[in-house]
C-alpha cells in the first residue's frame, strides 16, 4: 500500500465523502497544487499520531467538552445539554443480560465513567475504574393498564430533567420501567460532555450485540478499540495549535466578518436572558416530493443536506428580508477513522453563511451553498468556543453567539429494532429544551422526508411555527418543479394563509354611500334642534348650522363658484370655521384648509400649488386683502362666532343646492413632514363618505356622543374630527381657546364629557405628563390613535391613569388613501411593543407585496399597498417621483383598479392582521448589528424617570454610526445618562445601548403633533464618557479584584469601571475569574452574574451582597493583601491568627 492509499485508508467516512465532493467539484479543473489543497488539508490530521496516553497524568478536556462545561456553569439547566434515549422494549426481557450489557459498555468506553473535577482551577477528565452499572427499576404493573405507558413517559421526562453534577458524576444513568412482564420502557440519559447524536447509534448497536450474546450465554464479540476518548482529547489539543489553528482562524475571520444580527418575526418579546422553553412541530414530505428533491441534488452534484439547507435559508431570507443568511449546523467531528466506533462528544458547530443577494435561480443558489459548505467542511476543526474567542462578538445573554437558527440533517445510525426476540422502538422525547430560537431537524424515512421543528416557545407561537413549516413545504414543491426560476418568484402564500389574506385578483364589491352633505342634511331635517356644535358656553343646533352653511353656499355661488373650484379656508377653531368647511363641500367646491399658525410663505405655497380661487377668512389677525397679496383670490370674510358675512351677502336668495357626484373632488391636504415643495393630495367625496359611514356604523356613533376636535386644520385627520359627529347626529365639541394649553387638555375632555377622540400617540404622551389628580375621563368611550406607531408603554400608562376610559383603537392609512384604511382594536392583553394596525375597512384590501409584485406570505416583509375604489384622486401637480405611487393593478385588467404604494414596510401576522415595520428606506445598522430604535424607546420609556424618549442613529465625520437617545424626564427628575445606560444594559444587548443621551424639556413636534426628527439637536462632540475615566480601586476588595483581573486578563492597570469583556474577557476567563473569587472571598456567585456585573465596582458590590456577615469580604481582602509577598511561615501564622479570630466571633 503506497502513501496515498494509507492516507485514504486513515480517513473517516465523513472525510472520504467530503473528498469525493471536492474531487467532483474540481473534475473540470486542471490539477495543480492549489486544486489539490483540499486533499492536503484533509490529510493534515494524519500528521500527528493518535495513540493511547498514560492515565497517571492530568487528562485535559476536549474542546467540545470544555465548551459544554462552560455552558453548564453559565446555564445550569438540567435538560438543556442532556442527551436522552428512550426505548420501548416489547417481548420477554432478560434482566440479567441487560445488567451485564450495561456493565460491559461502561467497561468498554472510559468516557461513560468520566467526570470533570477542578484541579488548579481548571476542569480535567477523571476516569473511574470499571464498575457495575446500577439500573433504576420502577414497576408500574400495579397501575391501570391504560395509565402505565403515559406514566412511564412522564417518569422518563422527569429523569431527563434531573440535573447532572459534572464534577461528581455519574454522567450516565439508566432507568427501566416495567409495564408488564413483556413490556418495558428503557430510559438512557447521558450528559452531552460524554456523548452526542452519533454516539447514540453506537450505544444502541453495541447494547443490542452485548444483550444478544449474554442472553444466549455467549461471549460477546465487538471490535477492539485502539484508543479511548481521553486519548483523542489529548491528541486534539496537541495537534490543533500553531499554524493549523492560525489557518482556520484566518478563514473564519474573513468568512464571518461583519456578521449581521439575524431575526425572524417573533410573537412574544425576547427575554433579557435566554429562555429554553421549547415546543416541537413536525412536517412529513411525501415520497414523490422527497425523491424529486434528491434528484435535483443529484443533477446539481449536491447532497441532500446542501439542498435542504438552501431551501431553509431561502425561507429565512424571505421571512426577514435579509440576503445575508446565517445558520449553525453540527458536524460529527470524527475526523479520524479510529474515532468512528467511540462513544463521546466529538461534535463541533459550523457557522454557514450564504449570500442570497442578486435574485439567483435556485439552481444557482445551490451552487453558492455547495461552495460555501465545502469551504466550511474544509475548515471544520476550529472548535466553536475558540471561534467565539477569536471573533469576540458582542455578548448578549438573550441570544446564542453568531447565530440563532440551527439546521441539522440527522444521518447518524439508529438503534437496532430487534435484539434476541425483543422488539425495540425508539421514542421521541415529549419535551425538550430550546438551545436556539429555531432548530430544524431533517430525517430521511422510507416513506419520505421528515422535518422536525424545535422552537423557543417564549418567542414563537404554535400558529407561526405551523405556518413556517407549511411555507417550507410550499417552497419545496415549487422548487422541484421550477428549479431555474429566480428565487423571488416562489410564493410563501400557503393554502391555509390564502383563507386569511386578501386576493388581489378578486373584484372588490361595489358599494354606494351617502355623501357627507346628504348625511348632514338628513340629520338637520329630522333632528333640527339637536346640538351640532358647542364651544364653551355657546352651542349651535343642526338647524342653525344648516342655515349658516347654506347661506355661505349661496354666497360662494353668487360670487361665481363653479364645481371643482378650490376654496381655501383659514381661521381659528370656531362655529364659523365649521359652517364654512361644510359649505364648501355642499357647494361643489374643493376644500383647502390652511392653518393660521403656518408660516406665511407656507400658506402662499399651498394656495399657489392648489390653484385656489376663493378664500373664506375667519380671523381678525390679518386683513383679508393682506392674506394673499400676490395671488388672485375672491376673499370672503366670515365672522368666526356666527358664520355670518356682510349684510348685503345675507340678503341673497337661497336656491337649491348643487347635486354632488361620488367621484367629485372634495378636498386638498398637503402631506406633512416633507421638504421643499409639499405634495397636495386630492380627495373625493365617496372616499370621505366611505370612511365616515364605516366609523359611524362600527362604533355606533349617534346623538348621545360628543366628539372632541383637537386636530390642526392643515391635516386630513381634522375631517374625522369635524364630520364624524355631523354625519351621526352627534355633537362636535370645540375647545374654548384655539391654543389650549397642554396641561388643560385632559381637564377639558373631562369638562366637555367627550366620548370620542382622535389623536396621535406623541400628543397623548405629552398630555399624560400633565394629568391632574382626580381626572377619570369616565365619559370617554373610545380614543382613536393614528399617525405614529402606537406602543404598549403608552397604552399601559393611559390605562393606568384612566382605568375607566373606554376602548383604544389604532387606525392606519396615509393621507393618499383617505383618512384611514385599517383598524385594530387594542385588546386588554396588549401586544407588547408596537401595536398592529389590524384589518382593512370594507371594500378595501391592505396588500403586502414583494419586489416582484406578488402577495407576501404570513410573516414575509414587503411594501404595504392599499387597494380600494375609495382612495384619493392622487397628487395635484405630481412630480415624476410621485407617479409610481398610484399604479393600475397588475393583477387585473382594469384601468380604474388603482393601487397606492405607501412606502411603508409591513407584514401579515399569523391571524392575518397587518403590522407596520417602518419605512422601506429606514434601516439602522450599528457596528454590523441591525437595530430597531423603537425597541430601545419602548424599554427606555419603562424607566420611572422617563416621560418620553426617542432614539435615532447618527453618523459622525468618520462615518461611524452611533445611537443617540433623546429623553424628556418627568418634572423634577433628572436620572443622569449613566443611570439610563445602566438601566438599558439590564434589558438590552450592549450593542443596542445608545452611546449618547441628550436631555430635552420637550420633544420637537411638527404642526400635526408628530415628532420632528430633523429638529432633534446633534449631540455635543467629544462628550466625556464616565466609563472611560480611570478610577483606581478604593477598597481592599476592589484592590484584590483588580489584581485578579490583571492576572486573568493580562492587563494592567485595571480601573474599577473598566468592562471585563472590553478588556478581552470571554466565557472561559469568566469561569476562571469566578473560581478565584469563590476561592478567595468564600462566596458562590452564578457564572451568569459576571455577565451582568462586568466591572470591578459592580462585582465588589455583588460580593458584599453575598457575604455571610457584614464586612467579611473586606476583612478577607485585607488579609489577602497582607499574605501576598510573605513567606510560607508568615502566611501560616496569619492564617492561624484568622482562624482564632473567626472562633472568637463565632
Amino acid at each position: 500500500m503506497n502513501d496515498l492509499e494509507q492516507q485514504l485508508a486513515s480517513l473517516s467516512a465523513e472525510k472520504r465523502k467530503l473528498l469525493e465532493l471536492l474531487l467532483q467539484k474540481q473534475a473540470t479543473v486542471t490539477f495543480s497544487p492549489k486544486a489539490g489543497a483540499p486533499l492536503q488539508r484533509l490529510n493534515e490530521t494524519t500528521s500527528l499520531s493518535l495513540q493511547p496516553i498514560p492515565r497517571d497524568g492530568v487528562l485535559p478536556l476536549s474542546f467540545a467538552q470544555q465548551r459544554l462545561w462552560i455552558l453548564d456553569q453559565l446555564e445550569p439547566d438540567p435538560a438543556t445539554y442532556t442527551i436522552p434515549m428512550t426505548l420501548h422494549l416489547q417481548g420477554q426481557l432478560d434482566g440479567g443480560a441487560l445488567d451485564q450489557s450495561f456493565t460491559a459498555l461502561i467497561a468498554r468506553h472510559e468516557v461513560l465513567r468520566t467526570t470533570f473535577p477542578l484541579i488548579d482551577e481548571q476542569p480535567v477528565q477523571r476516569i473511574a475504574p470499571p464498575n457495575l452499572c446500577l439500573i433504576t427499576r420502577i414497576d408500574l404493573h400495579d397501575l391501570p393498564a391504560a395509565e402505565r405507558y403515559a406514566e412511564a413517559l412522564r417518569l422518563a421526562q422527569s429523569a431527563v430533567q434531573t440535573p447532572f453534577d459534572l464534577a461528581q458524576g455519574p454522567l450516565f444513568r439508566v432507568a427501566l420501567f416495567r409495564l408488564a412482564p413483556d413490556d418495558h420502557v428503557l430510559v438512557l440519559t447521558l450528559h452531552h460532555t460524554i456523548s452526542d447524536g452519533w454516539s447514540n447509534g453506537i450505544f444502541g448497536r453495541e447494547l443490542a450485540i452485548l444483550y444478544r450474546a449474554f442472553h444466549l450465554g455467549e461471549v460477546p464479540v465487538l471490535p477492539p478499540l485502539s484508543i479511548q476518548y481521553a486519548d483523542y482529547a489529548y491528541w486534539q489539543r496537541a495537534w490543533f495549535q500553531g499554524a493549523v489553528r492560525d489557518q482556520q482562524v484566518a478563514y473564519w475571520r474573513q468568512q464571518l466578518a461583519d456578521l449581521p444580527l439575524f431575526e425572524l418575526p417573533v410573537d412574544y418579546p425576547r427575554p433579557t436572558t435566554r429562555a429554553f422553553r421549547a415546543a416541537r412541530k413536525t412536517l412529513a414530505l411525501d415520497r414523490p416530493l422527497y425523491i424529486a428533491l434528491k434528484m435535483l441534488g443529484q443533477q446539481t452534484g449536491t447532497t441532500l443536506f446542501m439542498t435542504g439547507l438552501a431551501v431553509f435559508q431561502l425561507l429565512l431570507q424571505r421571512l426577514t428580508g435579509q440576503d445575508d443568511v446565517v445558520v449553525g449546523t453540527p458536524i460529527a467531528g470524527r475526523i479520524r477513522k479510529e474515532l468512528e466506533g467511540l462513544i463521546g462528544c466529538f461534535l463541533n458547530t459550523l457557522v454557514l453563511r450564504t449570500n442570497l443577494g442578486g435574485n439567483p435561480s435556485f439552481r444557482e443558489l445551490l451552487g453558492r451553498v455547495q461552495t460555501m459548505t465545502l469551504d466550511a467542511y474544509s475548515h471544520q476543526d476550529l472548535p466553536f468556543e475558540q471561534l467565539i474567542e477569536a471573533l469576540q462578538p458582542d455578548r448578549d445573554l438573550s441570544r446564542t453567539p453568531l447565530f440563532q437558527i440551527f439546521f441539522n440533517m440527522l444521518n447518524f445510525p439508529h438503534p437496532p429494532t430487534e435484539a434476541a426476540k425483543l422488539r425495540i422502538e425508539e421514542l421521541t422525547p415529549t419535551e425538550t429544551k430550546a438551545k436556539f430560537d429555531i432548530e430544524l431537524y431533517v430525517k430521511e424515512r422510507p416513506e419520505g422526508l421528515q422535518f422536525e421543528l424545535v422552537y423557543n416557545a417564549d418567542l414563537f407561537s404554535e400558529a407561526r411555527m405551523d405556518q413556517l413549516l407549511e411555507q417550507l413545504h410550499a417552497l419545496v414543491a415549487q422548487i422541484v418543479s421550477q428549479p431555474d426560476a429566480p428565487i423571488n418568484r416562489y410564493s410563501l402564500v400557503t393554502p391555509e394563509a390564502r383563507e386569511l389574506l386578501p386576493n388581489p385578483r378578486a373584484a372588490l364589491p361595489p358599494a354606494d354611500y351617502e355623501l357627507v352633505p346628504v348625511m348632514f342634511e338628513r340629520w338637520a331635517k329630522h333632528m333640527p334642534q339637536q346640538q351640532a356644535v358647542c364651544q364653551g358656553s355657546h352651542a349651535w343646533s343642526y338647524h342653525e348650522l344648516d342655515e349658516r352653511s347654506s347661506s355661505l353656499v349661496q354666497l360662494l355661488r353668487a360670487r361665481g363658484l363653479q364645481r371643482g373650484d378650490v376654496v381655501a379656508i383659514c381661521g381659528r377653531r370656531s362655529f364659523g370655521l365649521i359652517a364654512g368647511m361644510l359649505a364648501v363641500l355642499r357647494s361643489g367646491g374643493v376644500l383647502l384648509p390652511i392653518a393660521q399658525n403656518l408660516p406665511f410663505e407656507r400658506q402662499q405655497l399651498m394656495l399657489r400649488e392648489a390653484s385656489a380661487t376663493y378664500l373664506l377668512h375667519l380671523t381678525d389677525e390679518q386683513a383679508p386683502d393682506q392674506f394673499a397679496p400676490n395671488i388672485t383670490l375672491t376673499t370672503i370674510h366670515v365672522d368666526p362666532a356666527t358664520a355670518r358675512v356682510d349684510a348685503a351677502a345675507s340678503l341673497l336668495e337661497i336656491g337649491p343646492l348643487p347635486e354632488l357626484t361620488p367621484d367629485a373632488a372634495a378636498y386638498i391636504f398637503f402631506t406633512s413632514g416633507t421638504t421643499g415643495v409639499p405634495k397636495g393630495v386630492l380627495g373625493q367625496h365617496k372616499g370621505l363618505a366611505h370612511f365616515l359611514t364605516w366609523q359611524r356604523t362600527s362604533f355606533e356613533v349617534g346623538p348621545q356622543d360628543r366628539v372632541g376636535q383637537l386636530t390642526g386644520l392643515s391635516f386630513d385627520v381634522v375631517l374625522r374630527d369635524i364630520f364624524l359627529p355631523l354625519v351621526s347626529g352627534a355633537t362636535l365639541c370645540l375647545p374654548e381657546h384655539d391654543d389650549i394649553e397642554l396641561d388643560d387638555i385632559l381637564a377639558w375632555l373631562e369638562r366637555a364629557h367627550i366620548t370620542l377622540l382622535h389623536t396621535v400617540p406623541s400628543l397623548v404622551q405629552s398630555w399624560l405628563g400633565h394629568a391632574a389628580p382626580g381626572l377619570s375621563l369616565h365619559a370617554l368611550r373610545c380614543i382613536f390613535f393614528a399617525g405614529e406607531p402606537l406602543k404598549e408603554p403608552l397604552i399601559r400608562r393611559w390605562r393606568d391613569t384612566f382605568p375607566t376610559a373606554g376602548e383604544i383603537v389604532n387606525l392606519y392609512g396615509p393621507t393618499e388613501t383617505t383618512l384611514a384604511k385599517c383598524c385594530y382594536h387594542v385588546q386588554h392583553d396588549t401586544v407588547l411593543g408596537v401595536q398592529p394596525v389590524g384589518w382593512p375597512l370594507p371594500n378595501t384590501q391592505a396588500l403586502v407585496l414583494s419586489p416582484t409584485q406578488e402577495l407576501c406570505g404570513i410573516g414575509e416583509p414587503g411594501e404595504i399597498v392599499i387597494r380600494t375604489p375609495f382612495r384619493t384622486l392622487g397628487y395635484i401637480n405630481p412630480s415624476a417621483s410621485d407617479q409610481p405611487r398610484f399604479v393600475p393593478s397588475p393583477f387585473r385588467n382594469d384601468p380604474h383598479d388603482v393601487l397606492y404604494y405607501t412606502g411603508d414596510r409591513g407584514r401579515y401576522r399569523v391571524d392575518g392582521a397587518l403590522e407596520i415595520l417602518g419605512r422601506l428606506d429606514q434601516q439602522v445598522k450599528v457596528r454590523g448589528v441591525r437595530i430597531d430604535p423603537g425597541e430601545i424607546e419602548v424599554v427606555l420609556s419603562q424607566h420611572p424617570a422617563v416621560r418620553e424618549a426617542v432614539v435615532v442613529a447618527r453618523e459622525d465625520a468618520s462615518g461611524d454610526i452611533s445611537l443617540v437617545s433623546y429623553v424628556v424626564p418627568h418634572v423634577g427628575q433628572m436620572p443622569g445618562a449613566s443611570t439610563l445606560r445602566d438601566f438599558l444594559v439590564t434589558k438590552l444587548p450592549r450593542s443596542m445601548v445608545p452611546s449618547s443621551v441628550v436631555f430635552l424639556q420637550a420633544l420637537p413636534l411638527l404642526p400635526n403633533g408628530k415628532l420632528n426628527r430633523r429638529a432633534l439637536p446633534v449631540p455635543e462632540p467629544n462628550q466625556p464618557d464616565p466609563n472611560a475615566v480611570f478610577v483606581a480601586p478604593r477598597t481592599a476588595v476592589e484592590e484584590v479584584l483588580a489584581g485578579i483581573w490583571s492576572n486573568v486578563l493580562g492587563v494592567r492597570p485595571v480601573g474599577i469601571h473598566d468592562d471585563f469583556f472590553d478588556l478581552g474577557g470571554h466565557s472561559l476567563k469568566a469561569a476562571l475569574l469566578n473560581s478565584r473569587v469563590r476561592e478567595i472571598f468564600r462566596v458562590t456567585l452564578p457564572l451568569r452574574s459576571l455577565f451582568e456585573a462586568t466591572t470591578i465596582a459592580t462585582l465588589a458590590q455583588l460580593i458584599r451582597a453575598h457575604e455571610a456577615r457584614p464586612g467579611q469580604s473586606e476583612k478577607i481582602a485585607q488579609l489577602f493583601k497582607r499574605i501576598q509577598g510573605t513567606s510560607a511561615d508568615e502566611r501560616q501564622a496569619l492564617l492561624e491568627q484568622k482562624r482564632g479570630t473567626q472562633h472568637t466571633h463565632d
